[in-house]
């Protein structure tokens, strides 16, 4: 009997030694915030109670540019056209809720109309009368519907590899990590496993040029997502319906657009971005070759310098 006791406890001491060697544990948002909120970063709470981590770069007398980043992004993402475009505009950027150090929603609701609604008092609190609104992915989905419901307070939209247009047939490819989320049972061990490797062949997946995917950038992502309770957001949003999204309204938004997409992306596909055009009457599509999800990170002089020119005509 004592020998199956002390047999026992030697497995369970190799078995924890393992599992302590595998599990990526989650990272508090204080520390996270003293490695990566810098001299930049703001917070606000807005009135629904939630935080805002933002950041207003640039300068401060130029058009203001407002952007949102992506789905399990954050506001980093925009930081190459904060370079590029920072000496002539006003570079607002927010991570949207359940993301980077902005606070999560209760009870982990994450639609669409919740982010709207975010947006909407973000902008609010910044007193933003007239702005460009620019999106990547999921937020490109989110900005082209804020300007359906706000067109007085648009100057311009600007839409990057935007999501929200169903082009029927089998989902894209979302990588690997997407797919592992949204797998019932298999997406419990990302509670408690996230192996950087991971993290990195997303990133691999999402942009063209694997060589662009910076050991700092992986480290980044991987530290975010391991924020306390990130984990936990993003797999309610990612197992919650799909939503419709009001596309036949596209015809209605009367801003000028600019529409940048990679001819390369494996997450919206190009057919996506020539909807865009054809539906939104005073468009401007430009698609970049050999480029993926990311035009703002892989080419950021080019579409930098592509969005400077659209302005100039509006």
């Amino acid at each position: 009997m004592r020998r199956s006791i002390i047999g026992l406890l030697a497995f369970l001491a190799v078995a924890t030694g393992a599992f302590l060697g595998l599990a990526d544990f989650d990272i508090p948002l204080e520390t996270l915030k003293g490695r990566y909120g810098g001299d930049q970063s703001r917070f606000v709470q807005l009135p629904n109670g939630m935080t805002a981590h933002y950041r207003d770069q640039g300068n401060a007398n130029g058009r203001v540019l407002v952007l949102l980043h992506g789905s399990n992004d954050s506001l980093f993402t925009w930081e190459p056209w904060v370079q590029e475009l920072g000496q002539d505009y006003r570079l607002v950027t927010v991570d949207l809720p359940g993301h980077g150090l902005s606070s999560f929603t209760e009870g982990n609701v994450y639609t669409t109309e919740v982010y709207l609604d975010f947006v909407s008092q973000f902008i609010g609190i910044l007193q933003l009368d007239t702005f460009v609104l620019g999106g990547n992915s999921m937020g490109g989905k989110i900005a082209w519907r804020y300007a359906l419901d706000n067109p007085e307070k648009m100057e311009a939209l600007v839409l990057l590899d935007a999501s929200g247009v169903d082009l029927g047939g089998p989902p894209q490819d979302e990588g690997l990590l997407y797919q592992i989320a949204e797998t019932p049972g298999l997406n419990r061990l990302l509670d408690y496993v996230l192996p950087k490797k991971l993290v990195a062949n997303t990133l691999r997946d999402a942009i063209y040029d694997d060589e662009q995917v910076t050991q700092a950038m992986v480290d980044q992502y991987h530290d975010l997502l391991l924020r306390e309770g990130r984990r936990q957001a993003s797999k309610a949003r990612l197992l919650a319906p799909a939503e419709a999204q009001p596309t036949e309204r596209l015809g209605e938004i009367t801003v000028p657009t600019l529409i940048l997409w990679g001819e390369e992306d494996t997450y919206v596909s190009v057919e996506a971005a020539y909807v865009f055009d054809a539906q939104i009457p005073n468009s401007t599509l430009i698609v970049y070759p050999e480029v993926g999800h990311l035009p703002m990170v892989e080419v950021p002089e080019t579409s930098a310098a592509a969005l400077k020119a659209f302005l100039i005509l509006h």
